[in-house]
């Protein structure tokens, strides 16, 4: 499939952004993927992470300023898959601080 990922965040206050980005091997923006080559999410002050599973799916995960770890799984085109939890989130609510 010959595509880039980047994964990439930025923290305000409690609340921190996941940028998941897929580009062309050209270096265009892939805009099959989420909307203009983008999906974002809206946590992970801390403990960010990414992996690709076996079939493409992406998972993300990390957890807020205020002891709340979600994972969200994504579909190779960049949407939510709804077959996770419903609504392609889960969220673990006050979890210990790490």
């Amino acid at each position: 499939m010959n595509r880039i990922l980047i994964f990439a965040f930025d923290d305000i206050y409690f609340y921190g952004f996941i940028g998941v980005y897929r580009f062309l091997h050209e270096g265009q923006p892939d805009l099959t993927f989420g909307t203009d080559g983008v999906i974002v999410t809206g946590f992970a002050k801390a403990n960010r992470a990414m992996i690709i599973q076996a079939d493409g799916e992406i998972i993300v995960a990390g957890k807020n300023g205020m002891s709340i770890a979600t994972v969200k799984r994504i579909n190779v085109d960049g949407t939510f898959d709804t077959s996770f939890n419903g609504n392609g989130s889960y969220s673990l609510i006050n979890l210990p601080y790490s």
